[in-house]
């Protein structure tokens, strides 16, 4: 039943004397303390873990630790904000705290007791330093700095705004860098200034040195770089050499006309560089088709280059022989073509090994070992192919992070040799491409050639590793003619890096009058006569051999 309670002698706040309610009025629970948190050397902030439903608030108090003297830390704490937090407190000092809830009809039961304590005196963190910033295309900025503490809790990164300095950016304790972040005011030459200070609950860093850099103007992607091959009477492959950077999309596209606009279509499932290698089915032999990898952003559309690709007709065949090495061995003979001797004087055999790869998860390891400036330094791998006159290959060259064409003399290094067996300088058909120094991290093709057991002067080419291709694969086309009838002045030598010839002759003199023209055996790198001052490791994959043009270059 209802009871009557008497609001003249308890009044119940909201309730008029003499009203008659559902149940009689109730103190306040007890609440429940959180663990105290230490804000500074002298704030502690304790939460009201369980804020009681029956309290209007919540009062706390504070004692020295096991002292028992208690007295007001905060009183009145409400529901929406349910921490006691105070300052004032002596440093490196624990202190209890207990909590009652209150309400219009009384108090409840102290709490159970929490301790904490402030927090010893520490030191800010040591100022950054080598702080760099650097423009990217889409009008953002990159940094790296080096951390010279290990006791921030993060960094601060400023931005000169005109008249102060201003956070932009937050990156963590640890970090070394940052990217992506802007900056709205330039000075009068156009400079945006930036500067990085480190934190912790002690204070701040001095600020960093200050960098002022000149943003990128807002530009189109750079372009891909893309090759063509025949795997089939009916298909065409394209493999991604060279991926573009600064883009939001990018999407291949076929055409049978690139002269017309019109003529060119999206090739469905290629709109991402993990989609390569893309293959083109359902073509007929000796189809023409071009592509085009394009790569987008706000600022427009960049082409690659513009690649070719001729569909093989049966009879001419495609790949005689192919490996990818990923069984972790070599792959057995293919249509008379195999491999055969290779070493190296480095102590490390040149064999497959699954430290890095181009495509699936084995390359050939070529360990070249180091040594002062008049030790050479050598290792290769053979390829048996026969009686053939003429030869094409290709593979996928990885160049060391470390690669280093030394300045001694001699200087050439082997690169590809294609010869009549048994190998000899002398032996009247034998030519290789090797790589000549230009400096310290760029080198470029020469062949050497031989004409009635003669070496013939050296034919000079373009540049196959450059500094950009140090870290990076690199793909390598090369075919090789012999002169027809021997000691003609038709004999062919080109190469091709990524697409791009870099060696073009057609008239020379290979041979002996007389004598049979065919090769039948070639290696691959070989004897550096540069030598290099540390080991040096080089990794090819994905080789194929053909007797004809089947890789879509001109």
């Amino acid at each position: 039943m209802a009871l009557t309670w008497n609001s003249t002698s308890h009044p119940v706040r909201g309730y008029a004397a003499g009203s008659v309610i559902a149940t009689a009025p109730v103190d306040p629970a007890t609440p429940q303390l959180g663990e105290p948190v230490s804000i500074s050397t002298s704030v502690i902030r304790v939460p009201v873990a369980q804020f009681p439903g029956t309290a209007d608030a919540v009062d706390m108090e504070i004692s020295p630790a096991g002292a028992g003297t208690w007295s007001e830390f905060v009183s009145g704490i409400s529901r929406s904000d349910p921490y006691g937090e105070d300052g004032g407190l002596e440093t490196a000092t624990a202190y209890d705290f207990r909590a009652r809830g209150v309400n219009a009809f009384g108090v409840s039961a102290w709490s159970s007791v929490v301790t904490g304590s402030t927090v010893t005196p520490g030191t800010a963190p040591e100022s950054p330093s080598q702080l760099s910033v650097v423009p990217q295309p889409d009008g953002t900025f990159n940094a790296t700095w080096q951390n010279n503490s290990d006791n921030e809790t993060g960094f601060e990164l400023e931005h000169w705004d005109g008249s102060t300095w201003v956070d932009i950016a937050t990156p963590p304790a640890g970090a070394t860098s940052a990217t992506g972040f802007t900056g709205s005011f330039s000075n009068a030459q156009g400079q945006r200034g930036f500067r990085l200070r480190a934190v912790n609950a002690f204070g701040e860093s001095a600020p960093s040195n200050e960098q002022w850099v000149i943003p990128q103007a807002a530009s189109a992607p750079t372009a891909a770089a893309i090759s063509v091959t025949s795997p089939s009477t009916s298909s065409l492959q394209v493999q991604l050499i060279t991926p573009p950077t600064g883009h939001t999309s990018v999407q291949l596209y076929i055409s049978s006309n690139p002269s017309s606009p019109g003529s060119w279509s999206a090739v469905s499932g290629a709109d991402s560089a993990g989609d390569f290698p893309v293959t083109v089915s359902g073509l007929s032999q000796g189809n023409n088709r071009w592509f085009d990898f394009r790569a987008t952003n706000a600022n427009g559309t960049t082409s690659s280059n513009i690649v070719q690709g001729t569909v093989q007709t049966a009879g001419t065949g495609g790949a005689l022989f192919t490996d990818n090495f990923d069984n972790g061995n070599w792959a057995g003979s293919q249509n008379g073509v195999s491999w055969s001797s290779g070493g190296s004087n480095s102590g490390i055999p040149v064999a497959p090994s699954n430290i890095r790869a181009y495509s699936g998860t084995h390359s050939v390891r070529f360990v070249y070992r180091s040594g002062g400036p008049d030790v050479d330094a050598t290792a290769e791998k053979r390829v048996n192919f026969g009686s053939r006159s003429e030869v094409w290959l290709r593979f996928r060259l990885y160049i060391p992070l470390n690669y280093n064409h030394r300045n001694v003399n001699p200087n050439n290094n082997k690169f590809i040799a294609i010869y009549k067996t048994p190998y000899s300088p002398t032996q009247f058909l034998h030519m290789n491409f090797s790589l000549s120094r230009v400096n310290d991290d760029t080198s470029s093709v020469k062949v050497h050639w031989y004409k009635d057991g003669r070496e013939q002067p050296p034919i000079s080419g373009g540049n196959v590793i450059t500094a950009g291709d140090k870290g990076n694969w690199i793909e390598i086309v090369a075919n090789v003619k012999a002169a027809s009838p021997a000691a003609s002045p038709n004999g062919v030598a080109r190469l091709w890096k990524n697409g791009t010839k870099v060696m073009d002759r057609s008239d020379i003199a290979y041979g002996k009058a007389g004598e049979v023209n065919t090769f039948d055996q070639l290696y691959l790198l070989g004897w550096s006569n540069s030598g290099y001052d540390a080991q040096t490791e080089f990794f090819l994959d994905d080789f194929s051999f053909a007797a004809s043009n089947i890789y879509g270059v001109s």
